[in-house]
């Protein structure tokens, strides 16, 4: 039964909300038999795989738009509009960082509505028009002439940058525009040429035009399909450096490559082929750390352990295991769905899968912390594509704008809601009936937090906790407050009162949390640290 929605202002004191004014009751006397226990909050992160009688203690039945840390979960902070293409009507389905020399020549470009977009600023130009297709593959080069971005996509000519201009790159041996996909390996560029097991490589090291000489891995392939895509694998070992080219089929057939000279039989080699799950996506492979890793229908799998597993025990060493469930429904409802990809994000220490709900439309993100492995699910953020440009994060909306994510204290001016359900527990007595009259949320917060809560009891699932009050910002911003006038903030601000349940008697409980912030600071924070809960012992089940 859910608890009266109550808002917290800064100095850890109820703020009675407008609808409720006058009508909080004092809190009830805890009977001495009542015994406080301490819960475990979700820093084990969102779990669909454990049975909800055996979940961790520290898992989660749901965790969205909170992110779990080592020793407390957070609200995700929101995203703001970065550039507006103008392309309203249309998603933005390729994000292109270039790099140049010098930070000075970094941009970023945005692929819309048939057009490429400089989007390095906040004012837009167009700087490639009359295309077909805006779902771009794209790998950054360097040769002695300097950085060039090389995009391909399978329907129009392949595209460089140089640092100041775009061009279309006379190219022989392939018809650029049947060539889909682009990577760079050991200065050397690869392509791959459009439902066919054929790859392409520059016959020239070094250069971005030029001849292109034709890798067939139809003999290879045994089971159909065609060539997804290409990636190169740097592993570093005590023995140096391994550099490794992988290709894989839609059929899921993964043939490994080592060496540095393809034209050359003394220096190219044939590491193995390996059946994987089929691929989801185009953009299924990412580097991480000395390691790739895959988007399959058998989860994101780290390649260098699927590569020894045999493809009927792969799920447990995914990094999805804690989700495979959801993650195997949404495989099969979506995949064919464009969106997928798997993007880093070091600063925010994340690993963020994209998950194309409806394509064009809605997208979630399942969210895995690189450190600890724990995952969350993340809302709200309808993104077709993702990118890390200066470090910062980027995603392309489906209409028209890019929006840099992690920075506000909003949703594009909508309210971030956040939602979480811990495991049960039966607080060290279990088959004793318990009453559950109080309970203690401890945050600390930046700005303030307006919860809502309920308890589940006995693996019951449909408690009811109402949308939470929205939350005022509390105190004054530096170089805006009026000295002498406004209150000024302090930094983090201890949250920490019990409240007064009616939950129904049982063995086990859970608790559900929602909070919403919409707040204009850039930074807000809000963080559970733990959970406090009245246990009052009665008698057998």
């Amino acid at each position: 039964m859910p608890i009266r929605g109550r808002t917290f202002n800064r100095t850890g004191r109820f703020r009675a909300p407008p609808a409720f004014a006058g009508r909080m009751s004092p809190l009830p006397q805890v009977p001495a038999d009542a015994q406080p226990a301490p819960l475990p909050i979700c820093t084990g992160g969102w779990n669909t795989v454990a049975p909800l009688t055996s979940a961790p203690p520290d898992s989660a039945i749901i965790l969205d738009n909170w992110f779990p840390e080592a020793s407390y979960i957070e609200m995700r902070r929101g995203f703001m509009e970065h550039c507006d293409t103008s392309e309203g009507a249309f998603p933005v389905e390729s994000l292109m960082p270039y790099h140049g020399v010098t930070a000075a020549g970094d941009a970023l470009f945005a692929a819309v509505n048939g057009s490429i977009y400089d989007v390095t600023t906040d004012t837009p130009s167009q700087d490639v028009t009359s295309l077909t297709n805006d779902r771009w593959q794209h790998t950054q080069f360097s040769n002695s002439a300097g950085n060039f971005l090389v995009v391909a996509n399978g329907a129009d000519a392949v595209r460089n940058y140089n640092g100041s201009s775009w061009s279309t790159p006379s190219l022989s041996g392939a018809t650029s525009s049947d060539l889909v996909d682009v990577t760079s390996h050991l200065s050397r560029l690869w392509f791959v040429e459009k439902d066919s097991t054929n790859a392409y490589f520059m016959l020239q090291a070094g250069a971005v035009a030029g001849a292109l000489k034709p890798f067939p891995l139809g003999g290879i392939f045994k089971k159909g399909g065609y060539l997804v895509t290409i990636a190169p694998w740097r592993i570093e070992g005590e023995g140096g450096t391994d550099d490794m080219l992988v290709f894989i089929s839609s059929r899921g057939e993964c043939v490994v490559y080592a060496g540095t000279d393809p034209t050359s039989a003394s220096t190219w080699r044939k590491v193995g082929t390996f059946l994987l799950g089929p691929p989801i996506g185009r953009r299924c492979f990412l580097q991480i750390g000395s390691d790739l890793a895959l988007i399959s229908i058998d989860g994101v799998l780290p390649l260098s352990q699927a590569l020894l597993t045999d493809r009927s025990a792969t799920a447990r060493i995914a990094f999805t295991e804690n989700i495979r469930p959801t993650m195997a429904a949404s495989a099969s409802s979506y995949k064919s769905n464009f969106g997928w990809q798997l993007e880093s994000y070091p600063a925010g220490t994340r690993a963020i899968l994209n998950v194309p709900i409806t394509e064009g439309s809605e997208q979630h993100q399942y969210v895995m912390n690189t450190v600890t492995g724990a995952w969350c699910r993340y809302t709200a953020q309808n993104a077709n594509v993702w990118a890390i440009w200066k470090d910062r994060l980027f995603f392309g909306g489906n209409d028209g704008r890019v929006m840099e994510a992690d920075v506000s204290g909003n949703d594009d001016d909508s309210a971030i809601v956040a939602d979480m359900q811990t495991a049960f527990h039966d607080i060290g007595n279990r088959g004793i009936v318990k009453t559950f009259p109080m309970i203690r949320p401890i945050f600390s917060s930046s700005s303030g937090i307006s919860p809502s809560i309920g308890l589940n009891i006995d693996y019951e699932t449909d408690v009811f906790v109402d949308t939470p009050l929205a939350v005022t910002e509390v105190g004054a911003l530096w170089d805006v407050g009026v000295w002498d006038v406004d209150e000024w903030s302090e930094g983090f601000t201890l949250i920490k009162e019990w409240l007064s349940t009616a939950a129904k008697p049982g063995n086990a409980v859970s608790v559900r949390l929602k909070a919403s912030i919409n707040l204009t600071s850039s930074d807000p924070i809000t963080r559970l640290n733990s959970l406090d809960i009245i246990a009052r012992p009665g008698g057998l089940i």
